[in-house]
Parts: C-alpha cells; sequence; structure tokens
C-alpha cells in the first residue's frame, strides 16, 4: 500500500511538471549583447501577473545566438520560439501577434548618437537635422530603425551583427549610432573604453513603441501576456520595473534629454492601431 502510494505521488509530481507552460524566448543578438535583462525581467511580471496557480510556467532562452529577422521568422511558423520583443512596424504585425502595450512606455523613440571621440568637435557644429544627414549613421540590416532612417533621408550603413555595428564605427565605416537612451549606457560601459562616446547635444525622436510579439495562432499566450502585464500597470509594479532597470526620473531628466536639440523624425512604418491615445501606456 506504502509503494502504490510512493508510486502515485511520483506520477503526479511528473504530471505537475509537465503542465508547466515552457516560455522559449529570443536570446541575445552576440556574446556582448546585454540588453534584454528588463525585458526578460517584464515577461516574467506578465507571467507572475497573471498567473492563476504559482510556478506554473517556466522561461527559458533560445540556445543559440539570432537576428531579428531570423526570431520573426522561427516566430511566424511557430518554430522553437514562443515570444520576441521587438520594435512595432506595419509588417510585423502583419504576421506576428502584437502584445500592444509598449515596453518602454515610448522611450525607445528618443535616439541618443553614439560617435567616435575625435569627431565631437564636428558633431558640435550640426545644428539642424539637415547638417545632421551629411554625416552616415549605422544600423542592423534587418532592424526597423534603417527604413524609418532613409525614409527620412539619412545615408545608412548596415552589417547583420550587433558586434559589428561598433567595429564599423571604430573602422570609419559610418559617423554615428543612434541608440536608445534604455541601451546606451551598458554600451558605453562595453565599449567606451575603444574610442566612442556619446555625442553630449543632439537626440533623434520618432514614435517607435516596443512591444512582445508571439505566433499568429497563440492567442492564448497574447491575452495572459497583455493581461499580466495591464495588472503589473495598475498596481505599480510595470513601472517599478521600468525604474529599476532603465533609468530613474531623475536621470532621464536632467541627463538623457534636457538642453538636448532634439530632431523630430516621421515614422512611416507606425501601425494605424498602435494605442496612442491610452495615456497610461506612455512615460510623460
Amino acid at each position: 500500500m506504502i509503494a502504490r502510494l510512493f508510486l502515485l505521488l511520483l506520477l503526479l509530481g511528473g504530471c505537475l511538471t509537465q503542465a508547466k507552460t515552457v516560455i522559449t524566448y529570443i536570446s541575445p543578438d552576440g556574446a556582448k549583447d546585454h540588453r534584454q535583462g528588463y525585458f526578460v525581467a517584464l515577461l516574467e511580471l506578465a507571467m507572475d501577473r497573471s498567473s492563476t496557480k504559482p510556478n506554473d510556467y517556466q522561461l527559458k532562452p533560445h540556445d543559440v545566438h539570432m537576428s531579428q529577422s531570423r526570431a520573426i521568422q522561427l516566430l511566424r511558423r511557430n518554430k522553437e520560439l514562443d515570444v520576441v520583443w521587438s520594435m512595432t512596424t506595419e509588417q510585423r504585425e502583419a504576421i506576428l501577434l502584437p502584445v500592444r502595450i509598449p515596453l518602454l512606455k515610448g522611450l525607445m523613440g528618443y535616439r541618443v548618437l553614439i560617435i567616435r571621440q575625435e569627431d565631437q568637435a564636428r558633431f558640435s557644429q550640426v545644428h539642424t537635422v539637415e547638417q545632421l544627414k551629411t554625416f552616415a549613421a549605422g544600423q542592423g540590416h534587418d532592424w526597423p530603425d534603417t527604413k524609418i532612417l532613409r525614409a527620412n533621408g539619412f545615408n545608412v550603413a548596415t552589417t547583420s551583427t550587433y558586434d559589428g555595428l561598433f567595429e564599423m564605427l571604430l573602422a570609419r565605416r559610418y559617423d554615428f549610432f543612434p541608440r536608445s537612451i534604455g541601451e546606451v549606457t551598458g554600451e558605453l560601459q562595453e565599449y567606451g573604453q575603444s574610442g566612442i562616446m556619446l555625442q553630449p547635444d543632439l537626440v533623434l525622436y520618432y514614435l517607435s513603441p516596443m512591444y512582445f510579439f508571439v505566433a499568429p495562432e497563440n492567442h492564448k499566450l497574447a491575452d495572459r501576456l497583455e493581461a499580466g502585464l495591464r495588472a503589473a500597470i495598475k498596481d505599480g509594479s510595470f513601472d517599478k520595473a521600468f525604474h529599476n532597470y532603465l533609468f530613474s526620473e531623475q536621470k532621464v531628466a536632467r541627463h538623457w534629454l534636457k538642453n538636448k536639440k532634439i530632431f523630430e523624425l516621421n515614422n512611416p512604418l507606425l501601425p494605424k492601431k498602435t494605442p496612442v491615445d491610452d495615456k497610461q501606456l506612455w512615460y510623460r
């Protein structure tokens, strides 16, 4: 009797383990890519806030570094990946299922410029966006930003690797690397000793929300992520994660945006369903 009960408990434990929802997410884009900690934290937060029982899921990074375009194709076919986070476009929303809650509250659209240290004097003479267009920008070949910058008249050099963008900048293949204010601190820590710097005066801006995306038929996961994120917004834990992982209110106001020349660009890729009127979703 005891042996049967023990066996039953083992089988029950195995069933409970198997019942966990495993969520595989995109791995970093290269060994020096440290940008994803915040998004994994939000993914965990969304799953926690929408959970009906404790520990009913497991988050797992994909074991292969991959480009955005490859990740999107795998997700589209519902193979190997369950969720990616990416800047939205009409095309991406047409082939994937977006969770339309801006993970960076719109701050993804503010782009400071990483430049070579020896070029600071040249950039200090830039006072208009037309003057900035005489310099070449660098971007990933499959990033939506590449199309946005080109649509606004910028010359853009591209590569397929994240690390390669810093190598190309130092090799003078282009002149400035626009980065979101949530990414640049870690990148300067990683690459700052190699001769790059933050240009102190200039900022580009275009509305460009970043969302979680899931496979087009995976409405169950999309609904759960949206419910979890909205619960986190309501109880304040979303904002807590936002400020803890990215920057404080003071740092945003005093360091990144105050007294800067902000050049606003058009985003021709912005989907019509972007929730621009939902004020609680955006940083103000």
